[in-house]
C-alpha cells in the first residue's frame, strides 16, 4: 500500500489509487488462502470486484472522463475472456477463482491504461512460469499470487 500511495501521490494522479488500493488491501490475504488451500473464496473476491468496480466510477466522474471507465471495464472483459478460455482449455487446471480475479484486476489495471493490464499479465505469467518448474509440484497449480504480484508490480512500477 505505501508503494501505491508513493506512486500516486500527486495531484493529478491520486485518482488512480481509489482502483488499485483494494490489490493492497485484499492481494495478500487472496494470496496467502490460494498459497494453503488452493482457493480463491468468492466471499473476499466479490467485495473487492464491486469496491474495484465503484472506485472506477468513482474516478469516472470526478475526473470527467468516461473513456477511462469504458477502458477498464473492457480490459477487465478481456482479461476476463482470456482467462475462461485457457480455463476451459485446461480442463479445470486453471481454477474459476483465478478467472474471477483475472477479471478484476484487469478492471483495476485497466483503469490506468491498457499497457499497464499488459504488463500486469506478462508479470503474472512470467514469474508464474519460472516458479512453477522451479517447484515441481504436479496437479493444481496456485496462480492467483503470481496475478496479484503481476498488479501490484505493473501499478507501481511500471503505470504512467
Amino acid at each position: 500500500m505505501a508503494g501505491l500511495v508513493a506512486r500516486y501521490d500527486t495531484a493529478e494522479l491520486w485518482p488512480w489509487l481509489l482502483p488499485t488500493a483494494p490489490l493492497a488491501i485484499f492481494g495478500p490475504r487472496l494470496a496467502a488462502i490460494d498459497l494453503d488451500v488452493q482457493r480463491l473464496p468468492d466471499k473476499l473476491l466479490l467485495p473487492m470486484a464491486v469496491i474495484v468496480s465503484m472506485a472506477v466510477i468513482a474516478i469516472t466522474i470526478l475526473t470527467g472522463d468516461p473513456a477511462r471507465a469504458g477502458r477498464a471495464f473492457a480490459g477487465g472483459l478481456a482479461s476476463l475472456a482470456g482467462h475462461w478460455i485457457l480455463h476451459r482449455a485446461s480442463r479445470g487446471g486453471l481454477g474459476y477463482g483465478d478467472v474471477k480475479l483475472a477479471g478484476t484486476l484487469g478492471i483495476a489495471t485497466s483503469s490506468i491504461n491498457l499497457t499497464t493490464l499488459w504488463w500486469s499479465l506478462m508479470i503474472g505469467v512470467s514469474a508464474a512460469a519460472i516458479w512453477s518448474p522451479a517447484t515441481q509440484r504436479r496437479g493444481h497449480f496456485t496462480y492467483g499470487p503470481w496475478l496479484i504480484a503481476g498488479a501490484l508490480t505493473a501499478t507501481t512500477l511500471l503505470a504512467p
